[in-house]
């Protein structure tokens, strides 16, 4: 039997979880303190409660050195997948009007040590899927559980004042609306942010559902659009403003070049039904290009 190990809880990627619920090898054995599963199901054959660096520290000790067996032709799969996705991918990030690459391109222009926060529904999910590793340092923070997209810029300001760093806000125009009057923190607390505000006029996320296919009720009840100019809000609350449309091509400059330069509001004008298009066609092609990869596929139990 092959087990796997993991710590803690549940992991957050749903893609994850379908592929540890549906692999035949991956019976797993949780490491945990609690002893709670905290999960609505699981494939795991054995929950072991105690502490976790201890556990591993002394299996580690029992089990001979790898010398080019499984484990390491596991990884090179995986090392080769990562690289047939990313050769795909890549390229896709810089055509026009690319809503998903906006996170990518902030997270590589931030100089070191740089302080980024990702507001819940799309952009988190672009940061994890879009951008790469870096080797200069980056603190990314982001909200977690029932917090949904409401108290995103609060959260965000208080990690500013708190760390006294620049803050970069990399947020949906939906959580943006929904708390429009942290916005009076930046210039009360002395706080230096650039906030970028992705505006496709709504939820685009719910896009993906199935229920996008109903209309008109999911356009008024599930994406909300609200026609709101963001260059007003950033004059009521005494901010720089600047507004580029993402059609136009993928944009430069997101992040101030200088720590104690004023803060603004960067608006990006997206098309939710381009965002849609455009994120499908790049999965077909990484789906197209990791199946042609191939593979040593094992079911030894």
């Amino acid at each position: 039997m092959a087990l796997r190990g993991r710590l803690g809880s549940a992991p957050t990627s749903k893609h994850l979880v379908s592929l540890l619920e549906e692999s035949p090898i991956a019976d797993q054995v949780l490491f945990d303190e609690s002893g709670r599963l905290g999960e609505e199901t699981s494939n795991s054959r054995l929950a072991l409660v105690g502490d976790p660096a201890t556990t591993f520290a002394d299996v580690l000790k029992r089990l001979p050195e790898p010398a080019g067996g499984p484990t390491t032709r596991w990884s090179a799969q995986w090392e080769a997948l990562e690289r047939a996705a990313w050769a795909t991918q890549e390229p896709e990030l810089g055509r026009r009007g690319f809503e998903g690459a906006l996170a990518a391109q902030v997270a590589r222009q931030l100089p070191a040590n740089a302080l980024l926060f990702v507001s819940n529904s799309l952009p988190v999910r672009d940061l994890d899927r879009f951008a790469r590793s870096r080797s200069a340092p980056l603190r990314a923070l982001a909200n977690r559980g029932a917090s949904g997209i409401d108290g995103i810029l609060s959260t965000a300001f208080g990690a500013g004042y708190g760390l006294q760093k620049r803050l970069v806000l990399l947020v949906g125009d939906l959580a943006f609306l929904h708390d429009l009057n942290a916005l009076a923190a930046v210039k009360r607390l002395g706080l230096r942010a650039d906030i970028i505000v992705i505006n496709n006029d709504g939820g685009g996320i719910f896009e993906f559902l199935p229920v996008a296919r109903h209309e008109p009720p999911f356009t008024e009840l599930f994406v909300t659009p609200h026609g709101i100019q963001a260059s007003t809000l950033a004059q009521a609350f005494g901010m720089d403003h600047a507004r580029i449309e993402l059609r136009r091509g993928p944009p430069s400059g997101l992040v101030a070049a200088v720590p104690d330069a004023p803060s603004r509001l960067v608006e990006i004008v997206s098309d939710r039904k381009e965002n849609v298009r455009h994120r499908r066609e790049v999965d077909a092609l990484v789906a197209a290009a990791i199946d042609r990869v191939p593979l040593e596929v094992s079911h030894a139990r």
